[in-house]
C-alpha cells in the first residue's frame, strides 16, 4: 500500500509540475517546488523498495545493475577507485580463482557473480559504510557482503600482494628512478654540496585504528599513544608513493623499531641492500648499514638541524603515501565498521595496499574526489633498542652528512 501511494503522490506532482509549467513565469516557482518534492518522493521511493526487497528476500531495486554497471569510465573511477579496465582484469581473475581447478572458459554468469562480489567489497573499502547500507545498495543481505568481503579481500591480500607489493631490484629503471629523485631533491637545497646517493625509499609506520580492543590474552597493548586501539602497519614507499613493502598485524603499543626487528624486511635486508643503498627514517628508528634515521632533535648542531631538515624533506614521501592510501580507502580511518578480528584487519590494510599501487600503476587523473589524508608524523621520543643501535650505522650516517652538507 505505501508503494503504490508513493508511485500516486509522485503521479500527481509530475502531472501538477507539467500544468504549472506551462502557466507562464508566474508560477514557475510553484513549477520549481513541485519539481524538488517530486524527485524527494522518488529518492523515497528508492530506499523503500530497497529495504523491502532485503526483507523478503527478493530485491527489486539493484543499483550495482541498474545504475553502477552503466556509468562513464570516469564516473565509475570516481566510485569504485579503480579503472573499468583494472576492474575488468580484477573480476576475471577472482573468477578463475573462485573456480579452483576448474577447467574450460568461464561462464558468463560466474564472471558477473565476481564482479558484484569485487564491487560491494571496493565500495566499502572506498567508503567505509555500514553493512546494511551496502545490502541495499547492492541488492544482497548483509550476511552475504560480509562474505563478498572476505573473500575478495583475502584474495588480495593472500593472491595479489606478492606481484603488486615488491621491492624491485637496484639496477631496474624503477630503483634508478627512485635514486635520482632522492638525489636531485636534497642537493637543490641550501648548504648542500651533494644529494643523498643511493636510496631506495622512505620507511615509517602508521596505525589502523580498530572499534574496540580485540580478544586476546592482552588487550591493552593494543592501546597507542593516542589512546585508541590500533595495530601498526609498516610500509617502505618510493618516490612515486607506491607501496615496496608492507607489513602488518603488530599492536599499536608496539615501537616502531621493534616492529622492523621483527619484520621480514629486516630478515632480507643482507640481500636486498647488498649494493650499499638505504632506506631514510625518523629518529624514532636507530641507525642501521641500511636505515639511516633522522638525528634527535636535542643538542643539535645548526649544521646538524639543516641536515635534519633535508632528510625531513626527503622522507615525506611516506607521509603523502599514507595519506593517500587512506584518503581513498576510507575503512582505514573509519574505525565504526573496522573488523575487530586482527586477522581481516591485517588483511584489509593489505589490500588497500594491493589496491593503491593498481591505481599508482594505471596512473589515471580521475580521483579528484578523493580526499588525501593528512597524516602527521608521529616521532617515538623513547630511545630505541640498544642492541640495534650498531656502531656501523652512526658510522655511515656521520659520513652521508660530511659528504653532502658544506661546513657552516
Amino acid at each position: 500500500m505505501k508503494m503504490k501511494a508513493l508511485c500516486g503522490a509522485v503521479a500527481a506532482l509530475v502531472h501538477l509540475q507539467a500544468s504549472n509549467a506551462s502557466a507562464g513565469k508566474r508560477r514557475q516557482h510553484v513549477a520549481a517546488a513541485a519539481i524538488g518534492a517530486t524527485l524527494k518522493i522518488l529518492s523515497q521511493l528508492v530506499v523503500c523498495a530497497a529495504s523491502i526487497g532485503r526483507e523478503v528476500g527478493n530485491p527489486i531495486w539493484d543499483w550495482w545493475k541498474v545504475v553502477a554497471l552503466h556509468l562513464p569510465s570516469h564516473q565509475f573511477a570516481k566510485h569504485f577507485r579503480v579503472t573499468r579496465e583494472r576492474f575488468d582484469e580484477m573480476t576475471t581473475k577472482y573468477a578463475l580463482h573462485c573456480r579452483h581447478e576448474a577447467i574450460g572458459p568461464l561462464p558468463e554468469h560466474e564472471v558477473l557473480k565476481s564482479a558484484k562480489q569485487i564491487a560491494a567489497t571496493l565500495w566499502r573499502l572506498a567508503t567505509g559504510e555500514c553493512l546494511r547500507s551496502i545490502s541495499s545498495r547492492f541488492g544482497v543481505s548483509e550476511s552475504t557482503v560480509v562474505r563478498y568481503y572476505r573473500g575478495v579481500v583475502r584474495w588480495l591480500a593472500c593472491h595479489c600482494s606478492g606481484s603488486a607489493i615488491v621491492i624491485p631490484q637496484s639496477d631496474s629503471p624503477a630503483t634508478q628512478a627512485t635514486m635520482q629523485f632522492f638525489r636531485q631533491k636534497s642537493e637543490i637545497m641550501p648548504h648542500m654540496i651533494n644529494g643523498f646517493p643511493r636510496v631506495r625509499g622512505a620507511i615509517d609506520c602508521t596505525h589502523i585504528i580498530l572499534q574496540r580492543a580485540p580478544p586476546c590474552r592482552d588487550p591493552a597493548s593494543f592501546i597507542d599513544r593516542k589512546g585508541e586501539h590500533s595495530v601498526q602497519m609498516q610500509a617502505v614507499v618510493d618516490h612515486n608513493a607506491v607501496f615496496l613493502d608492507v607489513f602488518v598485524g603488530f599492536p599499536g603499543s608496539v615501537h616502531d623499531n621493534r616492529v622492523l626487528l621483527n619484520s621480514g624486511l629486516h630478515a632480507r635486508a643482507g640481500e636486498i641492500f647488498s649494493d650499499g643503498s638505504y632506506l631514510l627514517a625518523d629518529a624514532g628508528y636507530a641507525p642501521l648499514p641500511w636505515i639511516v634515521p633522522a638525528l634527535r632533535i636535542a643538542g643539535l648542531e645548526p649544521h646538524e638541524e639543516h641536515w635534519n631538515y633535508v632528510h625531513s624533506s626527503c622522507r615525506m614521501v611516506v607521509e603523502r603515501g599514507f595519506g593517500i592510501l587512506k584518503g581513498r580507502w576510507r575503512i582505514l580511518t573509519n574505525a565504526a565498521f573496522m573488523d575487530v578480528d586482527t586477522t581481516t584487519v591485517c588483511e584489509t590494510a593489505l589490500a588497500c595496499c594491493v589496491l593503491h599501487n593498481y591505481c599508482m600503476a594505471d596512473n589515471k587523473r580521475t580521483y579528484s574526489d578523493v580526499h588525501i589524508e593528512r597524516e602527521e608524523e608521529e616521532v617515538d621520543l623513547e630511545p630505541p633498542e640498544a642492541g640495534s643501535d650498531t656502531a656501523r650505522g652512526r658510522m655511515m650516517r656521520t659520513a652521508l652528512m660530511l659528504h653532502m652538507h658544506e661546513p657552516f
